[in-house]
């Protein structure tokens, strides 16, 4: 049986927060929900019509209802009970885009022939059509066809969906064929996955479970008066209220521009004219680290790096050019700040590995073809 009062009350609110702070986070930082892009979304949290959360956007309805269970299974007088509350959610315009989700850590009783007509549900246009001959076990005291516990399950929650301006049975198959049931989802794994989505956007690599911890307590704090409606730009106060990087990513996608520009003003300071260059682009090896330029006084090295830091940059990757750096302290610390900070926007200090190691989390896809020349002139000499 569900556990009531006490610590596992405790336990339930903080599991249903978890699930709101994945929804926060799929939202605000991804731009997905429930593996669909979402525009113009606001969440709805703890609402008053239904559910546990609500998600509404352009063609896009998602209601979830959270539930926890250490002991015992669910079984089907459960989840007639869980219905009976989605239900309220219902909108009177029944919309094509909605899901209904139940969610729970605990594990599923004896729900196969109730999954199975939630399958045979999906596959007809409405009640009418409908199995009405084979005989099925829907529980132990509880033999019906598909039409007739069709009947069952909106006998039993007729109350709730009669508030609907619709037709009963329309609204009752309107709900069913678009109910979801995911069990054995674990607080534990879900406070990794939330951490998981807020690495990327904390103040260092590690500061992601206090993010969480602080999150869950402005959450609490949201939902003390109820009833919380959240769009995008409330959902971005939440995030930063707890030092978290929202645009970080934004600017990442824009990192290689950033810094091509940057770059090309430094060589228009060394007088470096990319259209009037006709030599070919040096090679550079993946497996090399380090390319060295030496050569004599006037043979073109600069040239020859100006050329090779514009065809990178126009080719999408990372460039960087450090001059007038008095060592190679100061030049290391120059890239890091031309990186972090100017490239990125933040304002905390980082040293180049540690930049290198932030890129490579937020981008481990293309890091590989990130290009940092941190340069001094007087090493080309």
């Amino acid at each position: 049986m569900t556990q009531i009062g006490g610590p596992a009350a405790i336990n339930g609110f903080l599991y249903q927060i978890l699930h709101h702070l994945d929804w926060l986070a799929s939202v605000t930082l991804r731009g997905k929900l429930n593996d669909q892009e979402v525009e113009d979304a606001f969440l709805v949290l703890e609402p008053l019509g239904g559910g546990d959360a609500q998600a509404k956007g352009c063609d896009f309805y998602l209601v979830e209802q959270y539930k926890t269970r250490q002991v015992g299974t669910w079984s089907l007088s459960d989840i007639v009970a869980v219905l009976c509350d989605l239900w309220k959610s219902v909108p009177t315009s029944l919309p094509k885009s909605a899901k209904y989700r139940f969610v729970t850590d605990g594990r599923a009783g004896k729900l196969d022939t109730f999954k199975s007509f939630l399958a045979d549900l999906r596959l007809v246009d409405g009640p009418d059509m409908l199995d009405n001959s084979i005989k099925r076990q829907f529980s132990n005291s509880l033999t019906l066809t598909n039409r007739e516990f069709f009947e069952y399950i909106n006998k039993k929650t007729e109350s709730k969906i009669s508030q609907l301006n619709t037709d009963v049975f329309e609204g009752a198959f309107h709900l069913l064929s678009r109910f979801e049931m995911e069990f054995c989802v674990s607080g534990n794994a879900l406070a990794i996955k939330v951490e998981k989505v807020l690495r990327c956007y904390a103040p260092d690599l590690g500061d992601e479970r206090r993010a969480r911890e602080q999150l869950v307590g402005v959450v609490l704090e949201e939902l003390s008066t109820g009833e919380t409606w959240l769009d995008y730009d409330g959902i971005n106060r939440i995030f930063q209220h707890v030092g978290l990087s929202i645009e970080r990513l934004h600017r990442l996608a824009r990192l290689p521009k950033t810094m091509r520009a940057l770059t090309h003003e430094r060589l228009v300071r060394l007088k470096y004219k990319f259209d009037r260059d006709v030599r070919d682009v040096l090679e550079w090896p993946e497996d090399k680290p380090v390319l060295l330029i030496s050569g004599e006084s006037g043979v073109g090295k600069t040239w020859q790096l100006g050329h090779l830091l514009e065809v990178s940059g126009r080719e999408g990757k990372i460039v960087n050019l450090v001059l007038n750096a008095v060592d190679r302290e100061d030049m290391l610390a120059q890239a890091s700040r031309d990186l972090w900070q100017r490239g990125l926007g933040e304002t905390s200090d980082k040293t180049l590995p540690a930049v290198s190691l932030f890129l490579r989390e937020l981008d481990p896809d293309n890091s590989s073809s990130s290009v940092s020349l941190p340069s001094s002139r007087d090493l080309f000499v």
